[in-house]
């Protein structure tokens, strides 16, 4: 940020870390206010293409919601689809933790987005609703920064919470 401002040269830096490191797995995790900046840097530089003519794989993990956001992150993984190059994967992920991921009767499987994209899409993971006790325990987590793994190990948290904690990383990563 300079002023308010996302500085798009910081992203430059970003791409000098993959091409310096041809043969790492690397994670962008961008929030809501640096997506459109940081998807415009890709588009305009055409980054997934020179990317792909290094031999990097580009995967997008994306979220859709239910309820009354269900329609806004449809829409917008449409228009990642339509965006992006054809050689760019996408996991999606559907949170289920306010109400079911579902529109006018139909699953995410049945929407049209996933109809018109589906060999683009790899994978589909449903965060399912949870009790609050979970709920508490992931945010707790999350909002101390930390994996699974290190929440489970520290001393911070109970030993039921590190039980809750064990059984959502086990459902996620199967």
């Amino acid at each position: 940020m300079e002023e308010n401002r996302i500085d798009e040269k910081g992203f430059d830096a970003i791409m000098g870390i993959i091409f310096d490191n041809p043969r790492s797995k690397i994670v962008i995790d961008n929030g809501a206010s640096s997506f459109l900046p940081l998807a415009g840097y890709l588009i305009t530089n055409q980054v997934l293409e020179l990317l792909d003519e290094h031999g990097h794989a580009v995967v997008f993990h994306t979220i859709v919601t239910g309820g009354q956001d269900l329609l806004d992150t449809i829409t917008g993984l449409g228009e990642l689809m339509t965006q992006f190059p054809a050689r760019a994967d996408f996991i999606v992920w559907l949170n289920e933790y306010f109400v079911a991921i579902e529109g006018e009767g139909k699953t995410f499987r049945e929407m049209r987005v996933y109809q018109e994209h589906a060999a683009r899409i790899k994978k589909v993971i449903t965060l399912p609703r949870q009790s609050e006790l979970f709920a508490q325990d992931m945010k707790q987590m999350l909002e101390a920064h930390l994996t699974f793994d290190e929440a489970i190990r520290s001393e911070a948290f109970q030993f039921m919470s590190k039980h809750r904690l064990q059984t959502m990383r086990k459902a996620l990563f199967e």
